[in-house]
């Protein structure tokens, strides 16, 4: 998933505005079948290029960050 935002202006008349910026993020989910439970595994990768952006003026958003779940469902046989 890629996302670019132009420039925002943060006064009535334009005079301030916060740089444009573009941010990726990057997920990869695999499950495993293991009858009756399903383990789906996923890792991802928030601000893959480490950009410096501020979604707000004064407000720096966070760096590269990365996250790991494994979910676990049980389905029991009817």
């Amino acid at each position: 998933r890629h996302r670019v935002v132009g420039r925002r202006y943060v006064t009535r008349d334009h005079s301030r505005s916060l740089a444009p910026y573009d941010r990726a993020n990057v997920s990869l989910r695999k499950p495993f079948e293991l009858e009756p439970v399903t383990l789906t595994a996923q890792v991802k990768v928030q601000n893959l290029f480490d950009e410096q952006y501020q979604e707000m003026a004064w407000r720096p958003m966070p760096g590269r960050s990365f996250f790991l779940s494994l979910n676990l469902a049980y389905q029991p046989d009817s």
